[in-house]
Parts: C-alpha cells; structure tokens; sequence
C-alpha cells in the first residue's frame, strides 16, 4: 500500500496526520496563563508609578470633597487580614 500523496494547497488535512504541534502550543499558553497572570499584577501593584498614581488620585478625590487627612497608599491584591 502506498502512502497517501501529499495534499494541495486549500485542501482539508487529514485528521489522521493533523500537525498537533499547533494545538499543544495554544493548550499550554491557556493553561500557564492563570499561574503567570498573579505574578504579573504583583509587579505592577507593587510599582513607584501605581503607588505614585493611587496617592495622586486619592489626594485630588480627597480635595474635590474638601476632606483634610492624612493617609499611606498601600496597595494588594488580597484583602489584608482583620485586627
């Protein structure tokens, strides 16, 4: 038995030699995202530039309703535990 000639161009692939190659590259990008995801955000929670914005924002939110106060930005993204 020979083996089946090569398909042309524009022609379904034979599902029985499908390259899977394509189809492990994108199942293992979905599923490493959600472990990177975590670790990405940390970086930018934890970043001068965050910190600096959220202080800005709060200090021009504060004066819109002329409250007086001093405060700490923090920033997480978790809740932090109750005392």
């Amino acid at each position: 038995m020979q083996p089946d000639p090569k398909p042309s161009r524009g022609a379904a692939p034979d599902p029985r030699t499908a390259d899977w190659g394509r189809s492990a590259r994108s199942s293992s990008v979905s599923s490493s995202a959600p472990r990177v995801l975590p670790l990405l955000l940390g970086a930018v929670v934890r970043s001068e530039r965050v910190h600096a914005w959220a202080s800005t924002e709060t200090e021009r939110l504060l004066q819109e309703q002329k409250i007086v106060a001093s405060y700490d930005v923090g920033l997480t993204l978790w809740p932090a535990p109750s005392r």
